[in-house]
């Protein structure tokens, strides 16, 4: 299950890599992010998401293929748990739901692998991106 994810009302984006739609406890979104925000799913999994509870608000439900995995504005391709930042200048914080810090800095060799799946609030030079893993 997901727990609030108080900073999910500021974003302009979800990516979920997950083809189950997670449980949700309570209300995790802001009112104002159904029409604002763009969910983008695998795409065999959007029929999924636009009947589970809470996820189906989404006025923007996209889909990818499995061989696309999720690439958010070229600068950054999430691929399982591996993180490719495509510049090599970009400062990358990772905090997991409770707001634990996950990673934070310049990668070397511009790739980050997580050690666990989960949800994650992945931030490129201060402009925050969510994958859902």
């Amino acid at each position: 299950m997901m727990k609030n994810p108080s900073a999910v009302h500021s974003e302009r984006q979800i990516n979920s890599q997950n083809p189950i739609p997670p449980t949700l406890d309570d209300p995790c979104f802001d009112q104002s992010s159904y029409a604002s925000v763009a969910l983008t799913v695998p795409q065999q999994s959007i029929d999924a998401y636009k009947a589970a509870a809470e996820w189906n608000e989404f006025n923007n439900i996209n889909g990818y293929g499995a061989v696309d995995a999720v690439n958010a504005d070229g600068k950054i391709k999430i691929n399982g748990r591996e993180i490719a930042v495509n510049d090599s200048n970009a400062f990358v914080e990772i905090y997991g739901l409770s707001g634990n810090t996950v990673y934070s800095g310049i990668p070397a060799g511009n790739t980050i692998t997580l050690t666990e799946g989960g949800i994650y609030i992945i931030r490129l030079n201060g402009r925050a991106i969510i994958s859902v893993k």
